[in-house]
């Protein structure tokens, strides 16, 4: 059987078969078999009287009108460009009518139809078939009225380019593209398609699901209608069947305002507002946490991956607790637009969800509030927005009576605005409308009029947010709290700022069922700190269950150090401070460590960051990082030389590991070796360059490392104030001995002078005394401008007369370095 492509001479029929259910038959003919003066002389392949045709003839038979069917074969599958080639000959005034009919898994349809008499001899047509599954093809002949009707005939059936491909099974016929448009505006992407089988069409963005208001439709198109500038991303649409996949992608950028957030990469332009609140809005995805309150999913996304804002209102929140989250400053020179957000108020004690804004003269519009269970979905509001100049635009949430309380917030948008950021995205945004460069925040200055950028760097009274402090991933987390007057409660009854339990502080939970050895952290960073910073906080515990209270530096020179650590109970509230020293991109965290108890809590208040800030080129003083800072050898009367070191120096069991500055062993420091040929009763002395000070008590301060000094009365340091007249006064002597920095201070009177350090050498090796971190505190200005030399009695000649073989200064010192010895 050859499947329908027939010439009906050696094959007969080629599986073409007479249906059942018609009241004629076609019959095989050749020549001019027909009837008379109806019907073909010769058949259309070999154009003889001998070749073969299929033929309906309807004379004297008595069933005019009547319908003969013949079908093909079913075929599984067919190609797009498949079609049905045949000849046919309608000759004779009453000749009846032809119809070709594809009937397939989706019902039947004529493709094909001539009635009456055609032009004489042999007709050739090309049917389109298509590409179909399970199909086949009716020949219908129908008989003329008349009882001398004449002649229907076929020939040549061929099925032409039918075999389908893998281009056929399927194919995307228009495929989306890369598209720019602004919010608000509809997007669309088509995707058409054609395959065999049918093929299946689905779109992902950026490789996950697509967001729950987006609209496929079933000729493959993507609508993402009113779209925001969250739905920009890279769309994928992928068609498959049974055989087959073909995929086509685009990336859709939407253009929209800086106030927009979606909340999946981050809170965006938006930050948690830290005063006039109670608590904190939190990043979730998910549930939040607490049963019959709070959404399932995000609404962006609408599965476990997507993210939003809540608040969760279960205990230690109260009736009444505020959150609230602030945008940037934003302004806006549309006449009108509309902030769109979604929300989520699901729960039997949810209360009061409101917007509103605040300008940079300080007046506030309320916009929007909605209060109560507005049940278990995401409902969107659009709230609108009128007037130009600079705004911030809160989110303010307030706890209801019990945890089923939660509100979230999601995709956040100004639809038809023209917001402009009043920063760019290097600059720090103070609370006050005021840009400052992000290098200036966390640096222990003020650089904001109002101080905003240093609000969020950790020293922290607690009583308007958490400053910066944030939980690190632990076992369990630090809460933000006020204090109790229940007994039963597991937190202090009042704070250490204010002493009432009115007060806040940062607290955690230590029960016996969390584990012993389980913590729980809280961090806050800066950019860079002096060699003079510490830090000192306040802690509180009670019970059985506090183990130990730990604080870990993680900076360029601390690897995750843990720089303090005490495991006693506190006795009410206890001060400690740590050293924190000269650090560069830091991370403080403050470590609770559950012990073995069964019951109990810690907790923090008033921490404090002191004499941090780096000094600004103030004279004198010097950490030695970068070179002397002008501090030299005295040549004159001198028995030997300070020393700049890294490390260890080279004597066994005396001088540092490290120096004071980096406390390792790439920072550096001045050091008088007490080895050999030194011998008791040897100076040697570090002068500084000449100061002029108008203060009448200057506070100088230094770190000096010792370690058998007192153990050896001769091994000392001693710091004098030389004046302009050359007269010199001990302020200070120094000889405290152990294997830690000590810090030593001295005070000068105002005028003209330089210090002098001298290492007096005691009665062995083990003296090497060390310097480091050199700093004052007055009004101090150099004695000699940038371009003058400064002499070694009190005089400033011209930088380009030293060593110039003429003795400039009073002294000859301008002479005293340049070879001659």
């Amino acid at each position: 059987m050859r499947c329908g492509t027939c010439d009906f001479e050696e094959h007969v029929t080629c599986g073409w078969n007479q249906v059942a259910d018609d009241k004629l038959d076609w019959g095989r003919r050749r020549g001019n078999q027909a009837s008379y003066s109806s019907g073909p002389r010769e058949d259309a392949t070999t154009g003889t009287g001998e070749g073969h045709y299929m033929y309906l003839d309807g004379w004297g038979n008595g069933y005019q009108g009547a319908v003969a069917k013949l079908r093909s074969p079913t075929f599984p599958m067919s190609g797009y460009n498949c079609q049905l080639q045949m000849a046919y000959h309608m000759r004779g005034s009453s000749v009846g009518s032809l119809a070709v009919e594809v009937q397939a898994e989706g019902g039947g349809q004529v493709v094909f139809k001539r009635t009456g008499e055609q032009p004489d001899g042999w007709q050739r047509v090309n049917i389109t078939i298509g590409a179909l599954t399970n199909f086949n093809v009716t020949l219908w002949g129908e008989v003329g009225k008349r009882w001398t009707s004449d002649a229907v005939a076929v020939d040549d059936m061929k099925f032409v380019n039918c075999a389908p491909g893998p281009w056929d099974y399927v194919r995307i016929t228009d495929a989306p593209a890369d598209t720019t448009l602004r919010e608000g505006e509809n997007i669309v992407l088509p995707c058409s398609f054609r395959g065999i089988p049918p093929p299946t069409v689905a779109w992902t963005k950026n490789g996950g699901p697509l967001p729950s208001y987006a609209q496929a439709l079933l000729n493959g198109t993507l609508i993402i209608p009113d779209a925001s500038t969250y739905d920009s991303g890279r769309y994928e649409c992928t068609v498959s069947n049974a055989y087959y996949t073909s995929t086509a992608a685009a990336s859709v950028t939407v253009t929209g305002s800086p106030g927009n957030c979606d909340f999946e990469q981050g809170l965006c332009n938006f930050r948690d507002r830290l005063d006039e609140v109670d608590f904190f809005w939190e990043r979730g995805s998910g549930s939040t946490g607490s049963w019959g309150t709070g959404p399932e999913n995000d609404h962006t996304i609408g599965n476990l991956s997507g993210h939003y804002m809540f608040i969760e209102t279960s205990s230690p929140r109260t009736t009444g607790d505020v959150a609230i989250l602030e945008s940037t400053w934003l302004n806006n020179v549309a006449e009108s637009c509309t902030l769109r957000f979604w929300y989520h108020m699901y729960g039997t004690n949810i209360d009061l969800l409101s917007v509103y804004t605040v300008d940079n003269f300080d007046n506030k519009v309320d916009l929007w509030s909605l209060r109560g269970d507005q049940g278990n979905e995401w409902k969107k509001a659009d709230v609108p927005v009128f007037g130009h100049g600079y705004r911030r635009y809160y989110i303010k949430g307030v706890a209801g009576a019990s945890y089923a309380g939660d509100i979230a917030i999601d995709d956040i948008s100004f639809r038809k605005c023209e917001l402009n950021k009043l920063c760019s995205d290097d600059q720090f945004t103070c609370d006050v409308a005021q840009c400052i460069d992000a290098d200036k925040v966390c640096d222990f200055k003020n650089t904001c009029t109002d101080g905003s950028d240093e609000s969020v760097c950790g020293s922290c009274d607690f009583e308007k947010g958490g400053c910066g402090w944030k939980n690190e991933p632990a076992d369990f987390t630090w809460t933000y709290a006020k204090g109790s007057t229940y007994s039963w409660d597991s937190k202090p009854s009042t704070d250490h700022t204010t002493g009432t339990k009115d007060g806040h502080f940062l607290y955690t939970t230590l029960d016996w069922w969390s584990g012993t050895g389980r913590k729980a952290r809280v961090s806050t960073k800066f950019l860079a700190s002096e060699f003079s910073c510490t830090l000192s906080f306040w802690y509180n515990t009670a019970g059985t269950g506090f183990g130990a209270v730990n604080v870990y530096l993680n900076s360029t020179t601390h690897n995750m150090t843990k720089v303090y650590s005490a495991d006693k109970p506190s006795t009410g509230w206890t001060r400690h401070a740590v050293a924190i020293g000269s650090q560069r991109g830091a991370t403080v965290i403050l470590e609770a460590e559950l012990g073995s108890g069964t019951r109990g809590h810690m907790a923090i208040d008033d921490v404090s960051f002191h004499n941090c800030a780096l000094f600004e080129s103030v004279p004198g003083t010097c950490n030695f990082e970068h070179g002397s800072c002008g501090y030299k050898e005295f040549i004159v009367n001198d028995d030997f030389n300070w020393q700049l070191q890294q490390g260890p120096t080279p004597s066994y069991y005396t001088g540092p590991v490290a120096d004071h500055t980096y406390g390792n062993a790439s920072g550096h420091y001045y050091y008088a070796e007490a080895s050999a040929p030194r011998v008791n009763g040897d100076v040697a002395t570090l002068n500084s360059p000449w100061f002029v000070s108008q203060d009448s008590q200057c506070l100088f301060t230094f770190f000096y490392h010792m370690k058998l000094g007192s153990d050896d009365p001769d091994t000392k340091l001693v710091v004098k104030q030389r004046y302009d007249t050359m007269m010199e006064k001990a302020v200070g002597v120094f000889n405290t001995s152990g294997d830690d920095w000590q810090r030593g201070s001295a005070t000068f009177t105002s005028g003209v002078f330089k210090v002098l350090f001298e290492a007096n050498r005691g009665v062995s090796y083990f003296g090497d005394i060390s310097l480091d971190d050199l700093s004052f505190a007055c009004d101090l200005k150099p004695f000699c401008k940038e371009d003058q030399y400064a002499c070694n009695v009190a005089q400033c000649i011209p930088e380009h007369r030293q060593c110039d073989f003429y003795p400039d200064c009073a002294d000859a010192s301008d002479e005293w370095m340049c070879g001659a010895c």
